[in-house]
């Protein structure tokens, strides 16, 4: 019996502002040197297209058979229990024949600690916030929390 074609989706939440959408992509542009799938994809959940539905008919109209739909989370947040997971299966019903697959968020690892050990160096080189110019659009709100 022959193997499955099998693509990967990696999907992240989505920004209005393009620039904060490009680590993942960076991400995805690695995976594609590194892993052995023809087809690797990326779509995100809101704010930016491609959106998860047209990128899952993408990956169907280059020929997969099953999806690996990999979120970019960090954290097992709403989104990745119920948002995401509703998609897909909204997606499967209307593609019966295509196996989708759904993974879990980031979560812990090793290499994280890795990661905030890198950004704590950094920021010990940083200016103090109250010497740093900040770059606000005038119609930009404030983050909260």
């Amino acid at each position: 019996m022959a193997e499955k074609k099998t693509a990967v989706l990696l999907v992240g939440h989505g920004s209005s502002e393009s620039h904060a959408n490009d680590s993942m992509l960076q991400v995805l542009e690695i995976i594609r040197k590194k892993k052995n799938y023809s087809i690797i994809e990326a779509a995100f959940l809101e704010l930016s297209p491609p959106f998860i539905p047209e990128v899952i008919q993408t990956c169907i109209n280059k020929g997969a058979e099953e999806i690996l739909v990999v979120p970019y989370f960090l954290n097992r947040g709403r989104h990745i229990r119920r948002g995401i997971p509703q998609i897909i299966r909204e997606e499967a019903q209307k593609h019966p024949n295509i196996v989708l697959r759904f993974g879990n968020a980031i979560n812990f690892h090793p290499l994280l600690a890795e990661i905030i050990t890198d950004r704590i160096s950094e920021t010990e080189k940083a200016d103090d916030i109250r010497d740093t110019i900040v770059q606000t659009e005038t119609n930009e709100k404030p983050c909260a929390g």
